[in-house]
């Protein structure tokens, strides 16, 4: 698996709280109008999953790339990673 930073794609909760908190304090970008509760930056949760925007993995879900490379997507070359179920 070729590793370098991943730029994905991000989910944004709209609840009747957080008006606009997250783009004017934080600076974020690409937010839809309205209120914005939560941005889910790093996600792999069912229809939240980011989609990578760069490189050879572009247009690929976090939960494809995950799956496909379970233990890879992060931590160190050659590091052994158990199961903590």
């Amino acid at each position: 698996m070729d590793r370098y930073p991943l730029k994905l794609s991000f989910h944004v909760r709209t609840y009747a709280f957080g008006e606009r908190l997250i783009p004017t304090r934080l600076g974020e970008q690409g937010v839809p109008d309205g209120v914005v509760a939560e941005t889910w930056e790093i996600s792999d949760y069912k229809e939240t999953a980011g989609t990578i925007l760069n490189g050879d993995y572009q247009g690929r879900t976090l939960h494809d790339l995950v799956l496909a490379n379970p233990y890879q997507p992060s931590g160190r070359v050659g590091e052994t990673r158990t199961s903590h179920s």
